[in-house]
C-alpha cells in the first residue's frame, strides 16, 4: 500500500517548518539580547574599541616618523632592538592624460583603462612615453633586531 502525498500535506509540512524557523529566529534574538546585556560582552566591545584606538595611534605615529625621517633625509634608525627603515617602493605609473594614450597601450574591459603592464614594459625598453611619469613612494619598515 502506497500513500500519496498531496499538495495539502506538502503545504502543512512547509508551514510547520516555517513556524519552526520563526521560533528558532526568535530564540536566537532572545539569546543575543541576553548576551548583549552581559558584562563579558560589554568588556569585549570595550577592548575592541581600545584596540581600534591603539591601531589608529600606531598608524599616526608611524606616519609622523616616516614624514620626519624623509624630511630630515634619514634612511635608517636603530633603537631598542628595532630597526626603523625608509624603503623606496618600486616605481609606479601615474597617467597624466588618458585621452592622449595610443590605442596600443589601452586594454579593453567593461571600461577602457590604461594597460600599465604594457606601459611599464615599454618604459623598461627605454621608449619615450611623454604622457606618463614615474613616481616612487616611501614606506616605513619596522623590524625587531
Amino acid at each position: 500500500m502506497t500513500t500519496e502525498i498531496t499538495t495539502t500535506d506538502k503545504i502543512w509540512v512547509y508551514l510547520n517548518r516555517d513556524i519552526d524557523r520563526v521560533k528558532m529566529q526568535m530564540d536566537i534574538e532572545k539569546l543575543q539580547e541576553e548576551l548583549y546585556s552581559t558584562d563579558l560582552y560589554k568588556s569585549i566591545l570595550q577592548k575592541k574599541e581600545q584596540l581600534r584606538e591603539l591601531e589608529t595611534f600606531i598608524n599616526n605615529a608611524k606616519q609622523i616618523i616616516k614624514d620626519e625621517m624623509i624630511e630630515n633625509n634619514v634612511d635608517e634608525i636603530v633603537i631598542h632592538w628595532h630597526k626603523i627603515k625608509i624603503k623606496t617602493s618600486s616605481w609606479a605609473l601615474v597617467i597624466n592624460d588618458e585621452s592622449v594614450i595610443p590605442e596600443k597601450y589601452m586594454k579593453i574591459k567593461e571600461v577602457k583603462s590604461p594597460d600599465k603592464i604594457l606601459i611599464k614594459k615599454d618604459l623598461e625598453k627605454w621608449l619615450v612615453l611623454p604622457w606618463v611619469k614615474i613616481e616612487k613612494s616611501k614606506t616605513l619598515e619596522i623590524k625587531k633586531l
